[in-house]
Parts: C-alpha cells; structure tokens; sequence
C-alpha cells in the first residue's frame, strides 16, 4: 500500500544561458561533421539523384532524413522485403540497409537484389551494430558494396554515399568508351555466381546488344519488343540502362 509521489522542479520561465557553447566547438566535441567538412565532401554531387533507405527504427530513419535529405531524394522501406519489392520498382541510384529487419534480413536483401538484373548495378551499404568481422564479411561475400557500423556520424555516411555514387559515374563511362558494339554473334551466357560486378553488367548490356543486332532488320522491333524479351517492362529497362551507361 505504499504510495511514492515524486514532484520535478521544470518551468519555462528560466533565464537564457550568458554563456553559450559555439556550433563549431558542439560539433568538434561531438566529432561530428563540420558544415565545411560535409560541403567538401558533397560538392559535385549528381542532382536529383535517388537512395532509398531500407531501416525499420524510426530514429535512424530520421537521423538518415537529416543527414542526406539535403542532398539526394530520398523514399523509404520498413522491412526487408517491401525494400526489395520498391528497389526493383523504383531502381534508385544507391541503397542503405540495415541488417537487423523483419520479413527480410539487410543480408537477404542484398544477395536478392544483386543476383536480380534489374537491380544488380545499383550500390548497397548495409547499416548495423553487428559490427565484427565475421558479420562485416558476411555482408561483402553477399554483394554489399559497403559496410557502416553503428554509430556512425555524418561526415562518414557521406563519404561512403558519394563514393559509391562516383564509382557509378566511373563505371557509365566505362560503359561510353569501352566500345560495346562489337557484340558477340549470341547472347552471352548467364554469368555464373562468382563473376565480379563488371562482369555481370558486361553479360546484361552484351545481350541487349545482341538482340538489337539479331532485329535490326525488323522495323517494327522497338523498345516494347525489347523489354519483353530480356523480361523486363520498358520503364525499368530504361532506368537500367541509363544508370549504366
């Protein structure tokens, strides 16, 4: 029967701090970003371009929002497979994951999305507090393009985003210059399990440049043909292409 009555001294009529703590010391003793820090690092970022975030806590979510808001457009997943089902939807430029989810695990999600055509060329960095080597190389044998543990700080997550997004850039030209019309007489077979990431996309693009070779006679081949035969719908296929080339 014993009661416990607990009163907190709180009002809003406290006077305002003399003293005040600059924004630069703040981040400095957090060893956070600072604003300069993070401008270098985004400058000459792509415009417009797409991550989706795969994260099932509503705080990372948001601490996510905060950070690369500014810079990229940004759609959401709550679970491991509606991440999936909306990056083969969307195709967006670059993927962050956590691991720990329901439905699907950060794990599933990238061994399903890099072994899908649709989706194999876009970059994943898997977010989590599993962060010992056993786990870290769990997720790279599986395809992921990067791996951050929790915590991590802005200045980091930008980093990793914007590099990955130069790879990207790195690799549309080596799409542009590497003289893909001398496609082969048939289409490339499927690449086994072990090819490397280039080596995928080279097996995607060289059939697509095999079956245009194979109509170029037929006038009334076009994108709607195309799609249907590499099993794709033209939106997707277009997205595709044009983030690898």
């Amino acid at each position: 029967g014993t009661t416990f009555r607990v009163v907190l001294p709180v009002s809003n009529k406290a006077e305002p701090a003399l003293e005040s703590v600059s924004g630069a010391d703040f981040v400095a003793s957090k060893g956070l970003a600072r604003r300069s820090d993070v401008e270098a690092i985004t400058q000459g970022l792509e415009a417009g371009s797409n991550l989706l975030i795969i994260e099932d806590n509503p705080d990372v979510v948001e601490y996510l929002a905060a950070c690369l808001g500014k810079f990229y457009q940004l759609d959401f997943a709550y679970d491991g497979q509606a991440g999936i089902e909306k990056a083969i939807a969307t195709v967006p430029d670059l993927i962050i994951s956590d691991v720990m989810m329901p439905e699907k695990d950060g794990f599933e999600v990238v061994e399903t999305l890099k072994n899908d055509e649709r989706s194999s060329h876009i970059p994943i960095v898997l977010l989590t507090a599993r962060a010992t080597v056993a786990d870290r190389i769990a997720g790279l044998k599986r395809g992921a393009d990067a791996y951050l543990a929790k915590p991590f700080v802005e200045e980091e997550l930008l980093v990793v985003a914007a590099g990955l997004l130069e790879t990207r850039r790195k690799l549309q030209e080596k799409y542009r210059h590497a003289g893909l019309d001398a496609a082969p007489d048939a289409p490339a077979p499927e690449a086994p399990e072990q090819k490397s990431f280039f080596d995928l996309e080279d097996v995607f693009l060289q059939k697509i440049i095999a079956l245009i070779d194979a109509h170029l006679d037929d006038a009334e081949f076009g994108n709607a043909e195309l799609s249907r035969k590499i099993l794709m719908s033209e939106s997707k296929l277009h997205r595709k292409i044009k983030a690898l080339t």
